[in-house]
């Protein structure tokens, strides 16, 4: 064999394995390991069944929805969101029902609707009567785009990567769910 034709499947090879490399943490990814992750520092998750889990995160850059639902027979996660100041008793902001839910109301003779960001059919987040949230804007000051905050979650923003994470404490529930857009 040529010595030409062995460098250009060595390089060939070697550029094969450098893709595997890069790309196979995104097809073993686990989602609930991710939101873990990310609940880990809000709330103590660890007693928790979870219910539903639902990942579409394959759009353009990591673009998609995230919806978890866990379940608790015990009083350790209320106890850990009642100690971490991240989290604020019911009732949603406005924006957060926006967000949820939707919203529609009259402007003059002008019909409006904001909302939902929740694109998946799949994902159902009842209305919560008692409860807490939580909310995170996941750009925090690396965007151009306003911050956004519970209060002000539609305020010129033309993408939406954010956190929002409720608990039922009716029914204690958790209800995490992140949207990348």
């Amino acid at each position: 064999m040529k010595k030409w034709v062995k460098m250009l499947l060595i390089v060939f090879v070697l550029s094969v394995l450098a893709v595997i490399v890069v790309f196979i943490p995104f097809f073993l990814t686990d989602d609930y390991a991710i939101a873990k992750r990310d609940l880990q520092s809000i709330a103590d998750i660890s007693s928790g069944t979870v219910e539903e889990l639902y990942d579409d995160h394959g759009g353009f850059l990591g673009d998609g929805e995230r919806f978890i639902k866990i379940s608790f027979k015990d009083e350790s996660c209320i106890k850990s969101i009642k100690e971490n100041n991240d989290w604020n008793a019911f009732p949603l902001t406005d924006d957060l029902i926006k967000a949820l839910y939707g919203k529609d109301y009259s402007l003059g003779d002008t019909e409006i609707s904001e909302g939902p960001l929740i694109i998946s059919e799949k994902i159902d987040i009842p209305e919560i009567k008692n409860g807490y949230y939580y909310f995170k804007d996941m750009y925090e000051g690396e965007s151009l785009q306003p911050e956004k905050t519970a209060e002000n979650i539609f305020n010129g923003a033309y993408s939406y990567n954010i956190v929002i994470v409720l608990y039922d404490t009716d029914n204690k529930i958790l209800y995490y769910y992140r949207l990348d857009t």
